[in-house]
């Protein structure tokens, strides 16, 4: 019970923190989210004269903007190491994790469409069986969503290939599944109300507001278990080294 209430409260300080660096870094988020919303704008645009289905329309835009997605992140992880922030720096992430960001969203769209389409043709059968197998799938889906919280994190703060990428987010995510789930929830819930009520709070600052957000979160994790320094004991350390 301890360990449940200790990865709920870290999850609210990653989300608060989160807050406090978008209306600290206001400029750069701004920046960041619009101009993914422009692109995948375009992109809907020109697909709106080929495909009606927006079913169909909605994954490809953001397997094609994904690069976007990845450069975002990239700026919003210099952001929280502290480093100064350029324009040059978006165009930099936009560069370097290219293929890595299609590989990444194209895997997320193509794993959960299968699973959606899996949940619901099983849910739809009258035997029981066929309702515990869609159930099951319901919780695979569930488990995807959040290992996509880490995704690009893993992939720019380690600078990790597409498979090491995808382990490293299982392995978070297996050993953190409340703090996951509390952090993945808030991430849909922010954009489902503010798709409903305020649209251009998703268009201004949305991808700034999850890049921070996912970056802040993985990099608590990664302070926990070693990966990169905890700055919170170096200052204490550094505190006691001066008295």
């Amino acid at each position: 019970m301890k360990g449940f209430r200790d990865e709920i409260r870290k999850a609210g300080a990653v989300i608060l923190g989160a807050l406090k660096d978008t209306y600290g870094y206001l400029g750069t988020v701004l920046l960041i989210s619009v101009a993914w919303f422009a692109a995948a704008s375009g992109v809907v645009f020109l697909m709106s004269t080929l495909v009606e289905s927006l079913l169909v329309t909605l994954p490809i835009v953001i397997v094609l903007t994904s690069p976007l997605i990845g450069a975002g992140f990239y700026v919003t992880s210099l952001i929280l190491r502290e480093q100064y922030v350029v324009p040059r720096d978006f165009l930099e992430g936009l560069k370097k994790f290219f293929w890595r960001s299609l590989a990444i969203t194209g895997t997320q769209i193509a794993l959960a469409s299968v699973l959606v389409l899996d949940i619901v043709w099983f849910l739809a059968k009258p035997m029981w069986l066929s309702k515990i197998i869609g159930g099951v799938f319901v919780y695979v889906l569930l488990f995807i969503a959040m290992i996509s919280l880490y995704l690009f994190p893993v992939a720019i703060n380690q600078d990790a290939g597409f498979r090491q990428t995808l382990k490293n987010a299982a392995l978070l995510t297996l050993a953190n599944p409340f703090y996951s789930l509390v952090i993945t929830i808030s991430q849909v819930v922010v954009a489902v109300l503010c798709l409903r009520f305020v649209p251009p709070v998703f268009s201004m600052s949305y991808l700034g507001f999850i890049g921070l957000m996912g970056n802040r979160a993985t990099m608590v994790l990664f302070e926990r278990y070693g990966v990169i320094p905890n700055t919170e004991e170096e200052g204490q350390n550094g505190s006691e080294a001066s008295d």
